[in-house]
């Protein structure tokens, strides 16, 4: 059975099953973050091997244009759709959560483009040479919070006004993803500094951080998920 069932009782009805978009969810998060901890493990056991590197191209969670960077940007992508299908969804019942799930929606395509890219390391190359005169990776964690802390303003007075289950399940999520995106990134470029290269405590700390990243996507998916059948309004597909 998937997450999505069709209604046997309302002829043309697609039902989504919040428990088993949870299941699938959390098992397949949870395969890639796994995946991801196997292929740097094996990679510090033998960083020759060429079946060891294919394994970190295809899974390292610090590499671009590979699977697990893709699963991150698919998560955002699908978040960024279904916060835009709640907005529509909440739009008779309160406008004001809707304008705040249509803004973070796009918010979210922006990030899933990120994602893809990895812009924000090229604008904190690109900002710390022309402010500091050498290229510092993780030079857009300033500007990044500050976008984080500016978005936090505008849209989560909006949406205190979701059922409180649902907004301190979103809270959680975005805590879980920004603590690890930007509070960890910090932390594992200070360790390669100190340590001179991709040592065993800056493998497992950018598993980490990747790995709370996901973990916040699909906690953010999930409560998402409730907070479009919050109004009680039924979604049909129409051709």
């Amino acid at each position: 059975m998937t997450a999505f069932d069709q209604d046997k009782t309302h002829d043309g009805v697609l039902a989504l099953r919040v428990g088993r978009l949870a299941g699938w969810v959390w098992s397949i998060s949870g395969l890639i973050v796994a995946a991801g901890l196997l292929a740097d493990l094996v990679f510090l056991a033998d960083p020759r091997d060429r079946f060891v590197l294919l394994a970190m191209e295809l899974f390292n969670p610090d590499r671009e244009m590979n699977i697990f960077a893709w699963y991150n940007t698919a998560l955002l992508l699908v978040n960024a759709l279904l916060l835009l299908l709640a907005a529509r969804v909440w739009r008779d019942s309160d406008p004001i959560i809707a304008r705040g799930l249509h803004l973070l929606g796009w918010v979210f395509v922006l990030l899933s483009l990120d994602e893809m890219v990895s812009a924000h390391e090229r604008i904190g190359r690109e900002l710390s040479h022309f402010l500091a005169g050498e290229q510092i990776v993780f030079a857009w964690i300033v500007p990044g919070t500050v976008f984080v802390l500016a978005v936090a303003a505008v849209v989560v007075p909006m949406l205190r006004r979701l059922p409180s289950r649902l907004f301190r399940q979103m809270l959680l999520a975005g805590a879980i993803f920004v603590g690890g995106a930007v509070g960890l990134e910090g932390l594992g470029w200070y360790v390669t500094h100190v340590d001179g290269g991709w040592t065993f405590r800056f493998l497992m700390l950018t598993w980490v951080e990747e790995s709370l990243e996901v973990a916040g996507l699909s906690v953010f998916l999930v409560a998402l998920s409730r907070t479009i059948a919050a109004p009680g309004q039924s979604l049909r597909v129409i051709d």
